[in-house]
């Protein structure tokens, strides 16, 4: 029911961003357990349990959203320091591919920036493309796609990893609207 009551608040505002321009545009709310939090622009830190949550992206003139989590920070500094033309975070050919529809239930975590290791989670009419949970789509400019996270998946190297294992422990993560040098950022603390 909360999620539902989420779905509709997220609808309603993306009516208010309305269609006028056409500026490539992702927000971002995380929901854990009842609480969900708006990520507003200029947040960059939160605390988080380790219990699962959702990566909920609210999506505007754009089919895609990149994710880089990682245990790096540096694409995180670079973008706070507004030195976007140097994030190489999107651009490697190594970028981890995974099985549609989010099965596992996971997000990558790189243990470093530099690993490459990124996902494109897009809305396509072919759903073998889809990384999401679920989509919900008002129409191919204006939509929102929802990713559960129960566990995490190291690379390289280190595989599966329970949220617990992230107590006391940082994740920087940079998002963005389908743009290679762009990004939005948020530190994740886990207590």
């Amino acid at each position: 029911m909360k999620f539902n009551i989420l779905l509709l608040s997220l609808l309603i505002t993306s009516i208010s961003f309305g269609q006028q321009d056409s500026t490539k545009q992702t927000f971002l709310t995380i929901v854990q357990g009842s609480d969900s939090l708006q990520i507003p622009e200029g947040t960059h830190e939160i605390t988080l349990k380790t219990q699962p949550f959702n990566f909920t992206f609210h999506t505007v003139n754009t089919d895609a959203v990149f994710l880089n989590c990682s245990f790096d920070s540096t694409a995180y500094t670079q973008v706070l320091l507004n030195q976007k033309d140097r994030l190489t975070c999107f651009e490697s050919s190594q970028t981890f591919a995974e099985d549609e529809k989010n099965y596992n239930l996971d997000i990558a975590v790189g243990k470093f920036v530099d690993d490459g290791y990124h996902c494109l989670y897009a809305y396509a009419d072919d759903e073998q493309f889809v990384r999401f949970d679920k989509v919900y789509v008002k129409n191919p400019n204006d939509w929102i796609g929802v990713r559960t996270v129960e566990s995490i998946y190291v690379k390289p190297g280190v595989g599966i990893a329970s949220l617990s294992t992230l107590k006391g422990k940082t994740i920087y993560c940079v998002f963005s609207p389908s743009k290679e040098k762009d990004g939005q950022v948020l530190k994740i603390t886990f207590e």
